[in-house]
């Protein structure tokens, strides 16, 4: 698939996911950051992508030191990835996946960026 536009997810899409949340009482924000990547991170369409396991693997990262907003950075650069390359929803990685294996440390830049520096 020849996609000629550019792919770039904008930062306000993070703080609009932010605005329309509702306020959830969360010690550390691990919860409602959760909700943000939820929102952003592609799913598979009518392929499974279980919710449950993904909070639970996010909050895990989070835990240990990793920082909520790269997790995020990571899932929309990935989005970009997936609809810059038009990738099938079947072949798109379950969030679960995704997290466990720490994938934000392989989109620290967007597609639109990677296309360009031909690292596609």
């Amino acid at each position: 698939m020849n996609n000629t536009r550019s792919i770039c997810i904008d930062r306000s899409l993070v703080q609009l996911a932010r605005a329309r949340e509702p306020r959830i009482e969360v010690k550390d924000g691990a919860n409602s950051d959760f909700e943000i990547f939820w929102r952003i991170y592609p799913h598979r369409g009518s392929f499974p992508d279980p919710k449950k396991p993904a909070r639970l693997k996010f909050e895990a990262a989070v835990t240990r030191g990793v920082d909520a907003g790269e997790i995020i950075r990571g899932a929309e650069n990935y989005r970009a990835t997936v609809e810059a390359n038009g990738t099938e929803p079947r072949y798109v990685a379950q969030a679960l996946t995704w997290l466990n294996q720490e994938r934000w440390n392989d989109y620290p830049e967007t597609a639109d960026y990677r296309l360009r520096v031909g690292m596609n």
